[in-house]
């Protein structure tokens, strides 16, 4: 079903009619749309909505009641045209009333084939206590350090003793083969790895 409104020309009013209902246009206060302007009599016009357009009726206005400059005791405005009350103009705006979207087709329930495996809940036993007396929580830093048995200052200090040695290790110029197997030994002996891959980066020369 088609819908209509009327919208000023100067942007600031706007008609929104309904089906079944009349809309009364005037400078009276009690109107349904007051126009406040000296043109526009106190009962102007009668607004009404038809499948067609807008129904426009003039109520004996001291200024008339114009359908695209054309005077009218009663007249039917369509999508375009311009309806005036006195010198206020409105147009006549077609709107497109809101289509209501299909809902989405659900699947249907289907039963699993007879070769699906079917999923059932076990009871685990509590292991918690097992694990709490073997591993303690990570530290923050979320390094794999060795963590039974210590505490988070003997974490700390054998961090501490693995950077020293390290930087000791550095600072003596020593054999690179020597060195590179120093530096994983110190690693195995605090981080929980298996192995060591050590990446070596040829700086550049500065001038």
């Amino acid at each position: 079903m088609r819908a209509f409104k009327l919208r000023s020309t100067t942007g600031d009013q706007t008609i929104d009619l309904k089906f079944g209902g009349v809309v009364i246009v005037g400078r009276a206060v009690t109107s349904d749309l007051p126009i406040y302007d000296p043109t526009v009599s106190r009962h102007h016009a009668e607004l009404s909505l038809t499948e067609a357009g807008v129904d426009v009726k003039d109520l004996g206005s001291s200024n008339g009641t114009f359908v695209n400059g054309t005077p009218i005791d009663q007249a039917q405005a369509v999508n375009g045209d311009v309806v005036t009350f006195g010198r206020v103009a409105f147009r006549v705006v077609e709107v497109t009333p809101p289509t209501r979207q299909p809902m989405p087709d659900m699947p249907a329930f289907t039963a699993p084939p007879p070769e699906a495996t079917i999923v059932r809940q076990v009871a685990v036993p509590d292991t918690g206590d097992m694990i709490e007396d073997k591993v303690v929580a990570r530290p923050s830093s979320g390094s794999q350090l060795k963590v039974e048995g210590e505490s988070e200052e003997e974490r700390r200090a054998r961090k501490l003793t693995l950077l020293l040695d390290i930087s000791q290790a550095l600072s003596r110029h020593q054999d690179v083969d020597r060195l590179l197997e120093k530096v994983g030994d110190s690693t195995g002996q605090v981080m929980n790895v298996d192995r060591v891959s050590i990446l070596m980066v040829e700086g550049r020369k500065r001038t």
